[in-house]
């Protein structure tokens, strides 16, 4: 037979989240909001400059200098953020 302990196999598993595992979701947390950053600071600088380009009725020169601008801003403050954790 059987026997009854009263113990479900949910019970076995520990309660607290293994220290490992937590700064691994923080890392991820945290390079996750880096990339986000990234592509929300090249996305406006796109932006502007299509607006830009549609005011002046240009070439897209501004979007090109906007998308680029953006670009350098989010790499420089990658490289800030990821140089700042260590």
């Amino acid at each position: 037979m059987e026997e009854n302990n009263n113990q479900s196999p949910i019970d076995d598993k520990p309660t607290t989240t293994p220290p490992h595992s937590l700064a691994a979701s923080r890392a991820y947390i945290r390079y996750a909001g880096m990339a986000t950053q990234m592509g929300l600071l090249i996305g406006g600088f796109a932006y502007l400059g299509v607006s830009l380009d549609k005011y002046f009725v240009t070439k897209p020169i501004f979007t090109l200098i906007g998308s680029l601008f953006g670009v350098g801003l989010s790499l420089y403050m990658f490289i800030k953020q990821a140089f700042n954790d260590k």
